[in-house]
């Protein structure tokens, strides 16, 4: 077999890099394009166009930027998967004569034609034969499957995880150097690059490239005798060093965004069913009938080779084989997610911290491994009693050519036909566009301010929110659930706010709105701007800058402060120019004439505040500021000039009396403000702005964002230690002296593994983020009430035990919806509701009430699924007589506010029918999510 080998090494290569052209040719139509497809690539585009911005005008900020294009901004390092759009920028930057849509297409198409060779060099390097590794690679674009999210195309081009796109090329290299320093004790410097480089292009699969080095380890422990072997405790010490190493590497981008996490929205957006994986039942579905690796192919092949795979992988016991079966096996272990697998993985390696739903890509790259040690075990000829002939290597060669056949050319053209049809229907009316494009370039002439973009825009347009910062040059304020303003400490106030408020706009500077013909446009805005199918409507909005008071000191953090700033929100105080001081610092009370301190028990103790006598214990927030003694408006001056630019805001303002100036983008310590061009302190200003205190005259005030110089320092100090490592040819064996061979090795180790805890990599921000997580499913210790508060004598249903519920199709939710999301109507969120799934009846005791009052409609999360099919009619019935019957309901039919006296009856029945229109493909995840928002008893208080 050896000979064999040899024989056909040129043939490999001249095989894969056929594989690679054609699957460049195959792919070519999806290059061309005026715009990537879907929304989410559009976010990338317009950041790599925005980095390459930095890079050209503002290069000092070039490691962390402010992203103002989204939700009144945030560091772009914040986000946590930015760095390929640095790669792409500089490439940009280098080739200026290339049109960004069409180097940005060309890297989606790149990136997956040369994972193949990718996947054949790694396997290479753990040891894998070449044919193994041939397989494996012409395997490895092949998956289909029903759950997105890992190898496939769709998962790039559909789902937009342009990151995980950059991070899957490189994950099989750095798996590979990872197994080799294991094994062998050396190429640190290598493993640490390629597990740092990983993890910043994107954490998820950083994550499951450290898991799967822990796999390494683990195969030297004796299970049998439940011991370890002698290897075990020198490769955890190898793995520490180069977990060290990587820590060093990425401490510029993980230690800032860890110390100023408090400054991070760290909004959640990720569906349950993604952070608990998408159930055990659905997998094992998946993976028994063959979708998870050979969906809608006619014969699942590829599903066929795994289990092949599998049994001659625990038939051979070779320990290359055992690494791929163990690796398939943990990861299809920890796919199952939370709810099936132990719950001891939670604390342990920080797995709960994991979006489970993700780890199908460690699954699938794994069962690719497998599947080609199947197809080359299948092919083995060396067990034959034949002579060796030269036959033997041209009938491979044809083997492999139907292969080829068989796993590119046959289902590549299937994806490209089907691709190209949904490029097609994507551009069916052109008009579309050339109206959008028409009101962008209108938007570029106006003067600066937000826009807000009507969700649901119209077919093919669902790239407009993604490049309207691009085309029209201003900044946008995200509507529905978009992950592109996830980070902002305001965005949780933007969606609890009303569209159709005028305070809304005033507090976020929403100057424009761009909508479609069937939109109804709030009585303050005035259209502007017609174009085909598409309106531009003005409001009229103070601006970035305002000159506002603040004499309230509220304690705490940020995000802990939600429901005392939501109440404030709630409170005629903003439109009076009252704000807030939002601080920790306890020492400052003494600077203010009222100050808040919430407490962790579920209270809020008011410790001084006009109009209260006494300090007093407050359980609702929303009441605080209803009895706050409000001044009247004071002539605090006017704001002469305001300008926007890179990383800067300057204001010119004729302040009349002592007060803040206030900038209505998110606050964050690295903004540097200069009052005359002196350095000036800032505050953070409710609800999470930038304010800086003025006195009267006349001033100029510039704010600047600025990359602290702990950033730059650690990343130039990582930079030279590495540097200074690989210019010692003898660097893995200091290492080895130092971590390894040294007595005092165990002290440097608990030393190091210390220092890395304490900077967390990545992991502290995934903390916070799902602790939010927790937040958003009730957990929280404050309650978090919505705008409208609560009216006297009203009891919310959700509060209330039901006397019986019943649905088609899950269970009903009580302050949340089908799906377990906050409920929302038309853009407006509803803290108190209940969610149900046609076809749905609940029934509640009516006694002693006099009125029923709800907020009907379909429920928002829907807008996420395309297309939606949803169409349902609500009923109200007292004691079984039919009270109410609403028409039917439709995706885009707006809310109904219904108001139904009860008079004597005993009970009342809420049915919520599917219309009689049923679900077209019995997937009830196009169905009808109904919601009864803010639904109440009302009775009058004797």
């Amino acid at each position: 077999m050896n000979k064999l080998l040899d024989k056909t090494k040129k043939d490999i290569y001249l095989i894969l890099i056929f594989a690679v052209v054609f699957n460049f040719i195959a792919l070519s139509p999806l290059v061309g394009g005026k715009e990537p497809y879907g929304g989410d690539n559009s976010y990338h585009l317009t950041n790599v166009i925005f980095m390459k911005e930095v890079i050209y005008k503002d290069p000092i900020n070039i490691l962390d930027p402010w992203w103002h294009h989204w939700s009144m901004g945030f560091p772009i390092a914040h986000y946590y998967h930015y760095f390929s759009w640095f790669i792409m920028a500089i490439i940009g930057a280098a080739l200026p004569f290339l049109p960004p849509y069409t180097l940005y297409n060309f890297s989606l198409v790149a990136l997956f034609s040369l994972f193949p060779l990718s996947v054949y060099r790694g396997l290479r390097l753990m040891g894998f034969n070449r044919l193994i590794a041939l397989f494996s690679g012409l395997l490895s674009t092949t998956v289909q499957t029903n759950l997105s999210y890992g190898m496939v195309l769709s998962s790039y081009l559909h789902y937009g995880v342009y990151a995980q796109l950059w991070a899957m090329a490189v994950f099989p290299l750095t798996i590979a150097y990872l197994y080799r320093s294991i094994v062998n004790k050396n190429g640190y410097l290598v493993s640490a690059v390629l597990l740092a480089l990983t993890t910043i292009l994107n954490s998820i699969i950083g994550f499951i490239a450290a898991v799967t080095a822990l796999v390494f380890i683990f195969q030297k422990v004796d299970l049998l005798n439940l011991r370890f072997k002698p290897e075990f405790k020198t490769q955890c010490k190898v793995f520490a060093v180069i977990l060290v190493l990587a820590a060093t590497l990425l401490s510029f981008w993980a230690i800032p965004m860890t110390m100023n996490q408090d400054f991070n929205g760290r909004e959640p957006f990720m569906k349950k069913e993604h952070i608990d994986s998408f159930g055990y039942n659905k997998i094992v579905e998946a993976l028994t009938t063959g979708h998870l690796l050979d969906n809608k192919r006619d014969f699942p092949i590829l599903s066929l080779l795994l289990l092949i795979g599998i049994g001659f992988a625990i038939k051979r016991g070779d320990k290359t084989y055992g690494v791929a079966l163990i690796s398939f096996l943990v990861w299809l272990l920890i796919f199952f997610g939370l709810p099936a697998t132990f719950q001891f993985l939670r604390k342990i390696l920080f797995i709960e911290m994991m979006p489970f739903h993700r780890a199908v890509f460690g699954v699938q790259y794994f069962a690719v491994v497998l599947g080609g040690i199947g197809l080359y075990e299948l092919l083995k000829t060396n067990d034959l009693d034949l002579p060796d002939v030269n036959i033997y290597p041209i009938l491979l060669r044809l083997v492999l050519i139907i292969t080829i056949f068989i796993f590119l050319f046959s289902w590549r053209f299937g994806v490209v036909r089907s691709q190209a049809k949904t490029l097609s229907d994507y551009k069916t009316d052109e008009s579309y566009r050339e109206d959008l494009l028409a009101c962008h370039d209108f938007l570029s002439g106006l003067p600066d301010g937000r826009i807000y973009i009507k969700k649901d825009t119209g077919h093919g347009t669902h790239w407009a929110l993604g490049l309207t910062p691009t085309y029209s040059h201003k900044p946008v304020l995200v509507g529905y659930s978009s992950a592109a303003g996830l980070e902002s400490l305001n965005f949780y106030y933007q969606e609890k706010s009303s569209r159709s408020h005028k305070k809304f706009y005033d507090m976020f500077n929403l100057k424009y709105i761009v909508a479609d013909k069937n939109y109804t446009a709030p009585p303050f805005a005035k259209k502007i701007h017609a174009s085909g199918l598409f309106y531009v409507y003005g409001v009229d909005t103070p601006g970035y800058f305002d000159l506002v008071e603040a004499d309230i000191l509220l304690l705490g953090i940020p995000i802990a402060m939600r429901p005392v700033t939501t109440a404030w929100m709630k409170s005629r105080l903003p439109e009076n120019k009252k704000f807030m001081v939002v601080s920790k610092d306890t020492s400052r009370t003494d600077q203010f004439e009222n100050f808040i301190l919430p407490n962790k028990d579920g209270a809020i103790e008011t410790l001084k505040l006009k109009g209260l006598d006494k300090p007093e214990r407050i359980t609702q927030p929303f009441s605080i500021f209803s009895r706050y003694k409000l001044p009247g408006k004071s002539n605090l001056g006017s704001v002469l000039r305001e300008e926007r630019g890179l990383n800067r805001f300057v204001a010119e303002v004729e302040v009349n009396k002592p007060s803040y100036l206030l900038l209505r983008t998110s606050y964050h310590p690295n903004w540097r403000v200069l009052v005359d061009g002196i350095k000036t302190d800032t505050d953070m200003l409710s609800p999470a702005f930038i304010g800086v205190k003025l006195d009267k005259g006349r001033h100029t005030v510039t704010f600047r964002y600025r990359t602290g110089a702990l950033k730059w320092g650690l990343f130039l100090g990582g930079l030279l230690i590495f540097f200074l490592l690989w210019i010692r040819k003898d660097h893995d064996r200091l290492l080895n002296g130092i971590f390894l061979e040294s007595p005092r090795a165990g002290k440097i180790i608990f030393a190091s593994i210390t220092l890395l805890a304490i900077s967390s990599l990545w992991l502290v921000p995934w903390s916070q983020r799902m602790k939010m997580g927790r937040m958003e499913r009730g957990e929280a210790y404050l309650s978090n009430y919505n705008l409208y508060g609560k009216e006297p004598g009203t009891y919310y249903l959700s509060d209330l035990k039901p006397i019986s519920a019943k649905q088609d199709d899950g269970t009903l939710g009580f302050d949340k919806t089908y799906q377990r999301h906050i409920i929302s109507l038309d853009g407006v969120a509803y803290e108190k509701g209940l969610g149900t799934q046609s076809n749905s009846e609940v029934i509640y005791n009516a006694e002693d009430f006099t009125e029923f009052k709800a907020l009907i409609g379909l429920d928002d999360e829907l807008d996420n699924i395309r297309p939606s099919f949803s169409s349902v009619v609500f009923k109200v019935y007292l004691d079984n007589v039919l009270v109410f019957e609403s028409d039917i309901f439709y995706q885009d039919t707006p809310p109904q506010e219904i108001n139904i006296p009860l008079k004597d009856a005993k009970k009342i029945k809420l049915v919520v029918t599917d219309a009689g229109h049923g679900s077209p493909d019995g997937n009830l995840l196009w169905g009808d999510h109904a919601d009864w928002a803010d639904v109440r008893f009302t009775k009058s208080e004797k």
